[in-house]
């Protein structure tokens, strides 16, 4: 070979050499780069996700709590006394049974009725409980009046017009002959107590009921 073709042989080589590294390296930084930037942008996106330290938790509010609730003094509107809704915790179960001489009694039970307007403008919250026992033959009926004292006092003046005293809490009155009913004020409270008693007597059950009402709403 000459001279001429191995130096025309030479430089082509070298210049393919010098290509491929070209090429060859340019792709290595290429990928480098690719790499960097995908490194970069997954660790931005990391970032982005990730709780802030200073952001401040959310308040949640905590509830109320029921006790807080205003009160109306449990009469309906009045001062004191009880509520219409407690006819049957005016006289328990067991006092009821005691009084007509230990004979069973039923459960109580709790009847709703309608308001009564009163004499001071105001209005009654109005219930009854009966008792009645077991053999049906003796029962009580007690009506609850829950007003203020001035209606309360107005209605047992109304009911005990001519009526003979009971001399029981504030203001009563036997409101039958016969003495099987009792009206009677306490307080801002107005009560009516009935009996039917085949055997009892009527007048030491109701003075007995009467009384133990009295001393629970005074």
């Amino acid at each position: 070979m000459s001279t001429t073709r191995m130096l025309i042989a030479a430089m082509c080589l070298l210049i393919g050499a010098l290509g491929f590294v070209a090429c060859g390296g340019g792709g290595d930084d290429d990928d480098d780069n690719d790499a960097a930037n995908a490194t970069q942008q997954t660790q931005d996106q990391s970032g982005d996700d990730a709780d802030d330290p200073t952001d401040e938790p959310d308040v949640t509010a905590e509830p109320e709590d029921p006790t807080d609730a205003p009160s109306d003094g449990g009469n309906g509107g009045g001062g004191g006394g009880l509520d219409a809704t407690e006819a049957c915790s005016v006289i328990t179960q067991s006092e009821v049974e005691a009084a007509f001489g230990g004979i069973s009694m039923l459960d109580p039970e709790y009847i709703p009725l309608p308001d009564v307007p009163v004499f001071s403008g105001s209005t009654a919250k109005v219930a009854s409980c009966s008792y009645v026992s077991t053999e049906a033959t003796d029962s009580l009926s007690l009506t609850l009046y829950s007003a203020d004292e001035t209606g309360a006092e107005g209605l047992v003046d109304l009911a005990c017009t001519n009526k003979d005293s009971a001399g029981i809490g504030d203001k009563s009155c036997w409101y039958s002959e016969a003495r099987t009913e009792i009206q009677m004020q306490v307080g801002p409270n107005f009560i009516d107590l009935f009996v039917t008693t085949v055997d009892g007597d009527s007048e030491a059950i109701l003075t007995t009921l009467a009384e133990t009402a009295a001393g629970r709403l005074d």
